[in-house]
């Protein structure tokens, strides 16, 4: 039986150690859940790595926060980086004998997704609308929006489906495009400023961003609440506390939601099996 297709026990605790891992273009993250409890998140650059650096790495990031990679009993992986993957799924298999792979047909069968095809909707995106079905009144669409390397739009149906959604270039890459295609301007960080108006370069391209991330996340909502009409609106991401109070209109910031979207497959591939 393939490591990604183990089968736990039914009997399983539900106060058993589950790590979830999202892993993104730019970083990955891995949370701890202690039954349903988030105890805690940790984060890393994604690159590639050997079986046995993705080990250390994952090892290093917990025991910071006391916490043994051997005391997780079980781990789900949502990955859009099929390069780094595999060996981030043996290095957890060493300390535990199930590993979910969020690509999985099976998993992905969980969510209704009405996109072309199905299977490039990343599998970040299905736990989003996973957790913003699950987390969020039940009898409204929601709209996630994921300030990642891309800032992307998720539409969720009232009953759990993903509709589809948006794509838009996120601050980062902006950010990273200006500095690699102009010969005299300086990489800036993204922050939130208090004038549009810069006084000196670094300035005027920090107001650029953060007005220019701003006007579109607003722009995007309103277009596709005129098709979907008023949805609960729901931020996540590092940038969303940042953007989401500029944009307003937000009923929920969640940072974590990916992650609790990552435990709620595995624990709904655990209860199927």
């Amino acid at each position: 039986m393939s490591p990604r297709r183990a089968r736990p026990s039914r009997s399983a605790s539900r106060r058993d150690v589950i790590a979830a891992v999202d892993v993104g273009n730019s970083n990955i993250t891995i949370g701890i859940f202690s039954g349903d409890r988030l105890a805690c998140s940790a984060r890393a650059i994604t690159r590639r790595r050997t079986t046995d650096e993705w080990e250390v790495l994952l090892q290093t990031l917990l025991s910071s926060r006391k916490i043994s990679l051997s005391a997780v009993t079980g781990s789900a992986v949502a990955s859009v980086v099929p390069d780094v993957t595999d060996n981030i799924r043996r290095a957890l298999l060493r300390h535990h004998s199930f590993v979910l792979d969020l690509n999985d047909p099976v998993v992905r069968a969980f969510v209704r997704v009405d996109y072309i095809p199905p299977v490039s909707v990343g599998a970040d995106r299905i736990a989003n609308a996973a957790a913003a079905h699950r987390l969020y009144p039940r009898k409204k669409n929601k709209i996630v929006v994921d300030f990642g390397t891309a800032t992307t739009f998720d539409c969720v149906a009232a009953d759990g489906g993903y509709l589809g959604g948006v794509i838009y270039p996120g601050v980062e890459i902006s950010a990273q495009s200006l500095f690699e295609k102009t010969a005299q301007l300086p990489k800036i960080d993204f922050s939130p400023v208090r004038s549009a108006i810069g006084k000196d370069t670094r300035s005027s391209i920090r107001s650029g961003l953060f007005y220019g991330s701003v006007g579109a996340v607003r722009e995007i909502l309103k277009e596709i609440e005129k098709e979907l009409g008023p949805s609960i609106r729901i931020g996540t991401g590092g940038l969303a506390p940042v953007v989401c109070p500029a944009v307003g209109g937000f009923h929920a910031i969640d940072a974590d939601l990916t992650l609790k979207g990552v435990k709620m497959l595995f624990d709904k591939f655990r209860a199927s099996r």
